[in-house]
């Protein structure tokens, strides 16, 4: 018994990224601190480089919880970057969420 099939091509509907969003660098930190500055000097290079909108924002709180939650759970449109400290990462050992 013969198994036909047949190749059918769809056209590829990815979206250009950048597109018209600004992207959001979430810092879990308070203003004017090294993480805060740093991620303002990166935010101006990602911003002259794409020619796109690049928004720092501070989420400072909760040693750091508040905005290390919203770097965790992002839109799913691909526009969040999050800034860590190296001793972040031990944090999920530490808490129930």
């Amino acid at each position: 018994m013969g198994v036909a099939h047949s190749v059918v091509q769809i056209p590829p509907w990815a979206q250009e990224w950048p597109g018209k969003a600004p992207i959001r660098i979430v810092v879990p930190y308070a203003a004017g601190g090294n993480a805060d500055s740093g991620a303002r000097a990166y935010a101006e290079i990602v911003s002259a480089s794409l020619k796109q909108t690049v928004i720092v924002d501070n989420r400072p709180g909760a040693s750091s919880i508040i905005g290390s939650d919203v770097i965790a759970k992002p839109a799913p449109d691909g526009y969040t970057i999050g800034v860590q400290a190296g001793t972040d990462s031990e944090r999920p050992g530490l808490g129930g969420n």
